[in-house]
């Protein structure tokens, strides 16, 4: 579950700069904001993930996962709307980090030697499956 969530977060993040500035139109000199509101996405997300695990582990973590795949549908039909395309790409960063700390929760719970060597090996996956999505060249 997590490497999916994680793989889609990794490639908007690794294509960020080629969706927009050639599907949305945005100049180059808004990348930095662009770049900088996924970040805060993803810093709210943790924060929110923790919360949320507080209050239930598997229930955060499948509304995460559900809100992950919503949110990057719309990211990929609506890239082309820049308002539509930034305030996507936060919502995907909220959701796809509120992961990281509900699945190490989990973790906890379930295999408390294990700790975050599972967490980081699903990182690590995603990371590698994002590798394999096809270059900028080929779009």
């Amino acid at each position: 579950m997590g490497v999916i969530g994680f793989s889609g977060m990794f490639a908007i993040y690794a294509y960020i700069s080629h969706i927009a500035v050639d599907v949305t139109g945005l100049a180059e000199s808004a990348l930095p904001i662009v770049v900088l509101l996924f970040g805060v996405g993803g810093l709210l997300g943790n924060f929110v993930g923790g919360w949320m695990s507080d209050k239930s582990v598997l229930w955060t973590a499948l509304v995460a996962m559900a809100l992950v795949a919503v949110f990057m549908t719309a990211f990929g039909l609506f890239a082309h709307i820049p308002w539509l395309m930034i305030t996507l790409l936060v919502l995907v960063g909220i959701s796809a980090s509120s992961l990281g700390p509900t699945l190490q929760t989990h973790l906890i719970d379930v295999a408390p030697k294990a700790r975050s060597s599972l967490r980081r090996s699903t990182i690590r996956r995603s990371m590698r499956r994002t590798r394999w999505a096809p270059s900028s060249e080929e779009w």
